[in-house]
């Protein structure tokens, strides 16, 4: 699935996007306010797009990789099932 505007391109990431999400994991103000989402190797950045991969495979959608006309990445956002207090929901990130 794709979704496509005048300036991004949303689109389910690959294989090949494993090294933009290392990119992106591995700069601290990334996470400065998400400290656990940071990475130290590239072997985790494999993990999550295996998990990202997995979530699109279950349930149709996921996490998203953004790009503006080029190849540059800009980062990811996306939707997760979660549970808060003990119910299910929709994490939009």
């Amino acid at each position: 699935m794709e979704l496509q505007t005048d300036r991004l391109l949303l689109s389910r990431p690959t294989t090949a996007d494993v090294e933009a999400i290392f990119a992106v994991h591995r700069d601290p103000e990334t996470c400065v306010h998400n400290p656990s989402d940071a990475l130290a190797r590239i072997e985790e950045a494999e993990a999550l797009y295996r998990r990202w991969d997995a979530q699109w495979q279950q349930y149709g959608y996921g996490y998203w990789v953004r790009r503006h006309g080029s190849a540059q990445q800009l980062g990811f956002c996306g939707i997760k099932p979660m549970g808060v207090h003990g119910a299910p929901v929709l994490d939009l990130l």
